[in-house]
């Protein structure tokens, strides 16, 4: 009898303790369960020069030698690969800054060093399509002079009508879908316009992580 008591006990404390867990689930996990992947774009809207972009984390997510409007970085992660950020600090450098590897500009000058939110900034509608309809986050980084610009949009692979296959070549093609956030890049094939809501210094966000206007 003492025996089936002890194990009754320790089931119950057993329970007790997983829904302990659950409760104390962290809800940006939540939010973003079930999307897997992330893409990532980044430019300037004038060239930024020695550029180091990470998490709060400290983890480096990109750190090229140079961004602007032409000089466009993108970058692909699958799975769980890079966790979506909850804020992103990017820095910039004048003169002679060098690469000194693992992500890391040294010498020169920081004359930008900005840092925003991200992920709860991210629409649950955004989200939930994707859950869906399938497709990849693309999360947009725009360094500008006074701060940092955060879209977002759905990347998806989608059929090309009346498509014949040669050598090489695929009847599918990229679209994004739901743009949204403080800018989108304007998209020649698709037809679409680009914008640019306001400077970073004056942006404040409404409930759906859009900039309040």
């Amino acid at each position: 009898m003492l025996l089936a008591s002890l194990s009754l006990l320790a089931g119950c404390t057993t329970g007790k303790k997983k829904a302990v867990g659950r409760s104390n689930e962290d809800p940006l996990q939540k939010k973003f369960r079930g999307v897997y992947g992330v893409v990532l774009r980044t430019d300037a809207t004038s060239p930024k020069k020695a550029i180091m972009i990470t998490s709060e984390t400290g983890r480096y997510i990109e750190s090229p030698a140079l961004l602007s409007l032409d000089a466009v970085h993108n970058l692909t992660y699958t799975d769980n690969s890079m966790p979506i950020p909850r804020t992103v600090r990017a820095t910039w450098r004048e003169g002679d800054a060098r690469y000194v590897g693992q992500g890391v500009w040294e010498g020169g000058t920081i004359i930008g060093d900005y840092t925003v939110p991200v992920a709860e900034r991210i629409p649950d509608v955004i989200l939930d399509d994707i859950r869906k309809k399938g497709g990849a986050l693309r999360i947009k980084i725009r360094l500008a002079d006074d701060g940092i610009l955060i879209g977002w949009d759905i990347e998806r692979s989608v059929p090309i009508p009346n498509c014949k296959i040669g050598a090489g070549e695929t009847c599918q093609a990229v679209q994004y879908f739901l743009p949204g956030g403080d800018f989108c890049e304007p998209r020649v094939f698709e037809g679409q316009r680009g914008w640019q809501n306001k400077t970073p210094a004056s942006l404040q966000y409404d409930g759906n992580g859009r900039a309040a206007q």
